[in-house]
C-alpha cells in the first residue's frame, strides 16, 4: 500500500509513514509545501493510557465538590441575610407609662 498524502489548508501535507500493530504505534509525516528549506520531520505517538479514567473521575469529583461547597456557602449567607432582615423589620414596642 502506497501512502497517499492529504493536503491541509493548501499549505501542509500529511502522510502515513508507518504502522506497527504489535506496539500500537502509528507514524505520521508532515510536509510544509510553502517552505523552501529542508523539510523537518515530525514524529507523533498515539497511545492509550488505561488509568486516565481515574484522572477524569477525580476531576469530576473535584468539580462537583466545589459546586456543592459554593452552593452551601451561598445558602448559609442567604440564611444570615434573611435573619438580619427579619430582625430589623420588627417594630420595637414602646413601654406604656
Amino acid at each position: 500500500m502506497i501512502p497517499v498524502p492529504v493536503k491541509v489548508f493548501e499549505q501542509y501535507e500529511f502522510y502515513l509513514t508507518a504502522i506497527n500493530l504489535g506496539q500500537r504505534v502509528v507514524g505520521i509525516g508532515l510536509s510544509d509545501l510553502a517552505a523552501q528549506f529542508e523539510q523537518n520531520r515530525v514524529d507523533v505517538e498515539v497511545s492509550r493510557k488505561p488509568l486516565i479514567s481515574l484522572v477524569w473521575l477525580g476531576t469530576f469529583l473535584m468539580t462537583v465538590g466545589t459546586i456543592w461547597a459554593g452552593w452551601m456557602r451561598m445558602k448559609k449567607s442567604m440564611h444570615r441575610i434573611n435573619n438580619l432582615v427579619d430582625n430589623s423589620t420588627t417594630v420595637p414596642q414602646v413601654p406604656k407609662q
